[in-house]
């Protein structure tokens, strides 16, 4: 995968939210940033290269990782490795972490890679690039769990990524479900309207007849404009086909008109696909609450994107009224109320989550344990990470917090 999944992070310390507290950067490295860019993009590598060998002051830890990654972008890690291995020796901070995982990656170096990434990577802030290192690291080392968690959370964050919706589809291969590809997400459907990855399967179930489909479906509405039902059909179709703006357009037009609640929550779904979060959420103000999974989940899910914390807590409280609720939701609840931040509600969720997830079925205990770590609470840490190893003693991820708690245990 050469290349392409490698983020290129040579300007993180300037404009990347992604990672946390990054070095200062003075003017003029400011500007030699700039130049080393500009050479960069037009691939002017030993320009690039340099640029950077003129530029005055310290050879720090910066220094060394815009190195390493101007051979990272030249498409070549085994000359990297050595200045990203610096810049990590000199600052153990995230930035540094992250850059060097991603070259190791492409080395092959899976371990150590899963540890830094492990220990480093933020789900909920990362970039896209970053997670889909992560995933693909996961999925050249077999694990499973890994795969299916990293998968399920990058589609909440990055429904549109052609990577996550390849991945998400090998899984419901792999998973036995090829021979029933409509029948099942059809069902799924009726139960989870925002579940992105169900309509990603259902249109690969149904790619040989979607186009004819949906030809024939915006042929009948333009000849009859008023027929909601024919509307309805028709948006079913394009969120099917993941044709989002086309999808948004009829959505707009059965808002107007008033729908029932099943079909208001998949005109919801179509300005979540849209990424427009206010908009759902005032679709979903304006037609009367129904006290069912399916509209807490949406509710949920909308709260979440839109950052309102306390309408999120009222449908995650509402879901636990129902059978099997799923763990990823409170994980993914936290995490975003780590990152606002919203200490209110990140410990609770995290504590539920944690209750709903008894067979570790996801890393959301190793999330709690960092979280715990944050606060100074290194005693409940090592109990959240210890039960978590217990049930998978070589997960890298745990054993490299565990480290971080009791470093003589490092191997």
């Amino acid at each position: 995968m050469k290349n392409k999944l490698i983020p290129i992070l040579l300007f993180a310390a300037m404009s990347f939210p992604s990672f946390g507290v990054v070095p200062a950067v003075s003017p003029e490295m400011g500007k030699t940033l700039e130049a080393v860019q500009t050479a960069i993009q037009a691939e002017q590598w030993e320009e690039a290269v340099e640029v950077l060998n003129k530029s005055k002051g310290e050879r720090n830890a910066l220094w060394h990782n815009t190195l390493g990654q101007i051979y990272l972008a030249q498409g070549n890690p085994q000359a990297a490795e050595k200045p990203l291995r610096t810049a990590y020796k000199l600052n153990q901070d995230e930035l540094f972490g992250i850059t060097l995982a991603t070259c190791l990656v492409e080395l092959d170096q899976q371990q150590e890679a899963l540890e830094l990434f492990g220990r480093f990577l933020n789900l909920s802030t990362c970039d896209q690039n970053a997670l889909e290192s992560y995933l693909y690291l996961a999925v050249q080392v077999n694990d499973a769990r890994l795969v299916r968690e990293l998968t399920r959370f990058g589609l909440m964050r990055f429904p549109a990524s052609p990577y996550l919706r390849e991945m998400d589809l090998q899984q419901a291969v792999q998973d036995g479900h090829a021979s029933e590809i409509l029948r099942a997400t059809d069902v799924m459907l009726a139960r989870e309207p925002l579940e992105n990855r169900w309509w990603q399967t259902r249109a690969s179930g149904s790619e040989t007849q979607s186009d004819l489909q949906l030809a024939r479906l915006e042929a009948a509405v333009l000849a009859n404009p008023d027929d909601l039902q024919l509307r309805r059909q028709h948006l079913l179709a394009q969120l099917s086909a993941g044709h989002r703006k086309e999808a948004m357009k009829q959505a707009e037009v059965i808002i107007e008109n008033q729908p029932n609640s099943d079909t208001a929550l998949y005109c919801v779904q179509a300005a979540v696909m849209m990424q427009d979060y206010k908009t759902a959420s005032q679709w979903l103000d304006g037609f009367e609450q129904t006290d069912d999974y399916r509209y807490w989940r949406v509710r949920a899910v909308v709260s979440l994107h839109g950052k309102e914390f306390g309408k999120a807590n009222e449908a995650l409280v509402a879901l636990l009224k129902y059978p099997d609720p799923d763990p990823s939701l409170w994980r993914w609840a936290a995490h975003l109320a780590i990152s606002e931040p919203a200490p209110e509600y990140a410990e609770p969720w995290l504590r539920q989550g944690l209750t709903l997830d008894s067979d570790y079925s996801t890393p959301i205990a190793l999330d709690y344990a960092r979280w715990l770590i944050g606060q100074d609470r290194q005693s409940e840490a090592a109990d959240a990470i210890n039960g978590y190893l217990e049930n998978d003693p070589s997960d890298a991820t745990a054993i490299a917090l565990n480290a971080l708690i009791n470093p003589s245990e490092l191997k």
